[in-house]
């Protein structure tokens, strides 16, 4: 087993394991740095969905206003899409290789009405 998706893809590669389980963007970052990336296919299907969050002190009410002010703002100004796509969707900012990973529907929709539950995300 390897600690890093690094090192589970070199496992891969290897020959050592038949798959590797880590989250799509890992393993599409490995593919896109392997030298035979066409080797390589991702399976349909998800394991397990797990969204990003924030955590701040309950107490730290200015922090959490701001945070939640700029975060508001960077989603309705499309700011958000657009640091989606330069890092899921785009070449990697100074390399080749592209993890071509749309945008989810779940997340954009959340990107179109900020502040909305997304419950069953």
């Amino acid at each position: 087993m390897g600690r890093t998706s690094r090192e589970a893809f070199a496992l891969l590669e290897a020959g050592r394991v038949d798959l590797v389980v880590f989250s799509e963007p890992y393993l599409l970052a490995q593919r896109a740095r392997s030298s035979s990336p066409a080797r390589y296919v991702l399976l349909d299907g998800v394991l397990r969905t797990e969204p990003a969050a924030l955590i701040v002190r309950l107490s730290d009410e200015k922090l959490l206003a701001v945070a939640n002010e700029v975060i508001d703002a960077m989603m309705r100004t499309g700011e958000m899409e657009r640091l989606y796509r330069k890092w899921f969707v785009d070449p990697l900012p100074g390399q080749k290789e592209v993890l071509n990973l749309p945008l989810p529907p779940k997340l954009r929709a959340l990107f179109a009405k900020p502040g909305s539950e997304m419950l069953d995300f």
